[in-house]
């Protein structure tokens, strides 16, 4: 009979934990696809990325046409430090922290917490909604330039080098 109640007591566990697991992915998912338009100013970050949740079916000219990118090929796209990562935690902080790219270079920005975050770079803000992301153009008429994100209230948060 103890045998019984093990393997109905494992069971629970099991399908507890399946079911845990299906939740957990589920929540940590972003929802469908992200699609940016990049537009070029004369300031010192020059992209404006914008999410749309409607898919565009006519033909767009190549110059305007957006860029639709999952969640996981933005990962496997902007790997090492063309990711910066903002911390999931109250505090806003962002991993790495102190960054150098060339001039021009597309980053991605990754919003790890529940909350949107609203980050500015150099004088360009940008909404990042919870667990989202955001890619932008780095760019700077002047060179080297030195572009500081900040975080909501925080200052500073991150250093980005601009070089040619």
């Amino acid at each position: 009979m103890g045998n019984v109640i093990t393997k109905k007591t494992l069971i629970i566990i099991i399908a507890i934990v399946v079911i845990g697991w299906f939740a957990l992915s589920a929540f940590n998912k972003p929802s469908g696809t992200e699609t940016w338009n990049q537009t070029a100013t004369t300031t010192t970050v020059v992209a404006k990325a914008t999410t749309t949740v409607k898919k565009t079916t006519a033909p767009v000219p190549v110059a305007s046409q957006p860029v639709t990118m999952s969640y996981q090929k933005a990962l496997e796209t902007y790997k090492d430090n063309l990711r910066l990562q903002l911390s999931g935690a109250d505090f806003c902080q962002v991993s790495p922290n102190n960054v150098m790219y060339k001039n021009g270079t597309s980053i991605m920005i990754d919003n790890r917490s529940a909350k949107t975050r609203n980050i500015k770079i150099g004088s360009t803000a940008y909404s990042i909604e919870g667990y989202g992301f955001k890619i932008v153009r780095l760019s700077s008429t002047t060179l080297p330039a030195t572009l500081l994100m900040d975080c909501g209230t925080q200052q500073n948060i991150a250093k980005i080098l601009l070089q040619k």
